[in-house]
């Protein structure tokens, strides 16, 4: 009897066990995945956002065909997709920051007419800045006001890129252009001292032998400023680190670019009296700025490994 009763209980435990392990293992394979799916009102509200902004799209798109220091306008929209559907998945997986308290479910209607407020301010004075960034707001405030303030915190960030795409104010523009312009010129100057050739200097104009070398303003370096300016937000908000790394490391854009454009502006100089006026434009002249511009990206990856910012995810 005491053979039999041992004899059961192995029999038991080795029939019992793979019946555990199996409906354990049925049980998991069979939890659903988190996903996170937009409410129907969210993109109701972002419809009729575009449609009541419809009359300034024109001009928009105009800017980034005619003006080549906003040409990356057409990739901005597509970046900032790509970031929302990839906050999307951050936020099917981590908590928010932002507490669903009272005053975060007032914050979607305050930014909204905040940026209906600045588009009637910005078409009224036909301030295209203004009414350009107040639909970026505007689409905001709807995202807020209909996803809620949790889904609203994760898509701030995506949104607020298309602000890259707004070609900035005019004032703004010569305010920093013309202080750009000057040192690009005082670069270029100092490195052909340094090179043993005569010149003379007149504002931005450099008088070499063989002719006159002009820092025009398309020289000033605002194009590779704005694209550096984007490259540098997307690298930091995809990287892993802390936030004020990933602030510094954005900060690093501005300098990066304006060195940059010295040493493009100073090659060219250079080239101009060993080549001629040939290296001033044309393919050449384009092939160098895009050269020139892949070494500042790469001080820019060097920026981040010395702030020690994991890759980009």
């Amino acid at each position: 009897l005491r053979g039999d009763r041992h004899r059961r209980i192995r029999e038991n435990s080795r029939t019992d066990r793979p019946v555990t392990l199996t409906q354990e293992a049925t049980s998991v394979a069979a939890a659903p995945r988190r996903r996170h799916v937009l409410p129907r009102a969210v993109w109701i509200a972002w419809a009729a956002t575009f449609a009541a902004f419809f009359p300034i799209y024109g001009e928009w798109v105009g800017d980034w065909l005619h003006d080549p220091n906003y040409s990356q306008g057409f990739l901005i929209p597509f970046i900032s997709i790509y970031l929302g559907f990839r906050a999307l998945k951050r936020a099917g997986s981590e908590p928010s920051e932002i507490p669903t308290s009272a005053w975060a479910s007032y914050l979607g209607p305050v930014i909204t007419g905040l940026g209906i407020g600045a588009y009637v301010l910005g078409t009224a004075g036909a301030e295209f800045f203004t009414s350009r960034a107040s639909f970026v707001l505007t689409f905001l405030g709807a995202t807020w006001w209909f996803a809620g303030a949790a889904l609203g915190a994760f898509l701030t960030v995506p949104i607020l890129f298309l602000l890259f795409s707004v070609p900035i104010p005019s004032v703004i523009y010569f305010n920093i252009s013309l202080p750009l312009q000057g040192f690009a010129s005082f670069a270029a100057a100092n490195t052909l001292r340094l090179l043993g050739v005569p010149l003379v200097a007149e504002g931005n104009i450099l008088h070499v032998p063989g002719g006159a070398l002009e820092v025009a303003d398309a020289c000033s370096g605002i194009r590779s400023l704005t694209v550096l300016l984007a490259l540098g937000a997307l690298w930091a908000y995809t990287s892993r680190g802390g936030a004020l790394r990933r602030a510094a490391l954005l900060a690093c854009t501005i300098p990066l670019a304006v060195l940059g454009n010295a040493v493009r502006v100073s090659f060219t100089a250079i080239g101009f009296l060993a080549f001629g006026p040939s290296i001033t434009e044309g393919t050449l002249h384009e092939t160098m700025g895009l050269v020139v511009f892949a070494v500042t990206l790469g001080g820019l990856a060097v920026a981040s490994r010395l702030l020690r910012l994991e890759r980009p995810s």
